[in-house]
């Protein structure tokens, strides 16, 4: 699919297959009805009261669709169910925008090694969002985190 076009260039340890992620059930796939992957999210483990989502992807041809912020909210369900109050992510300059529409907020800036990057922070609230109609409210019946 589309992630192996994206590895060029960067180190093919930076887009591996998260193995250990897959089997601790931390990672999700967005999937059409007919069982077509559209894109994943990964998650750290839940510690001191917050997660990170470690990585974010959608198919190129997918984009603008819906299917991250379905992505992002499962990420957000999933860490409040298991006591997280906020999600954090290093935000790829190109997606400032997609994370700050959801909601995140910026926090700091940090090094990675492609460069400096944005810290995010998603502070979760559940109770919230159900008054305001519902987490699923903003969700495409046609797509599935599984």
């Amino acid at each position: 699919a589309q992630m192996i076009a994206h590895r060029r260039g960067i180190g093919l340890d930076a887009i591996a297959p998260p193995h250990q992620a897959i089997a601790e059930g931390r990672v999700r796939v967005a999937a059409d009805a007919s069982d077509h992957p559209l894109g994943f999210a990964a998650v750290l483990p839940v510690k001191e009261g917050g997660c990170e989502l470690d990585d974010l992807f959608v198919e190129p041809d997918r984009m603008r669709m819906g299917i991250g912020r379905l992505l992002v909210h499962d990420v957000a369900v999933r860490a409040a169910d298991a006591g997280a109050t906020y999600v954090d992510v290093v935000a790829n300059p190109n997606a400032l925008g997609f994370y700050s529409r959801l909601g995140f907020e910026v926090t700091s800036q940090t090094s990675t090694r492609f460069g400096s990057a944005t810290r995010m922070t998603l502070r979760i609230d559940i109770e919230a969002a159900e008054a305001r109609g519902g987490m699923e409210a903003c969700l495409s019946p046609h797509v599935d985190c599984r």
